[in-house]
């Protein structure tokens, strides 16, 4: 009765241990989805600010080009 009762509490805990086990795993998973969405989205982003940033410098050199043309 005693074994039974010891089989049954290792039984229970070995599922606790494998659930624990595929949560653990689901997470880790979902984070580094999340890590690879984030860098690129960060280098996206990146690029784009590089590229409005190049923008604004065209423009205020065409802009300063149209004031010195004008003096």
């Amino acid at each position: 009765m005693l074994l039974t009762g010891a089989r049954n509490s290792e039984s229970k805990a070995q599922e606790a241990y494998e659930s624990a086990q595929k949560t653990l795993n689901t997470s880790i998973e979902e984070l580094r989805n999340k890590r690879y969405f984030y860098a690129r989205e960060r280098a996206r982003r990146v690029e784009e600010n590089s590229l409005i940033e190049e923008l604004i410098r065209l423009f205020r050199d065409k802009v300063g080009a149209m004031g010195e043309s004008n003096v």
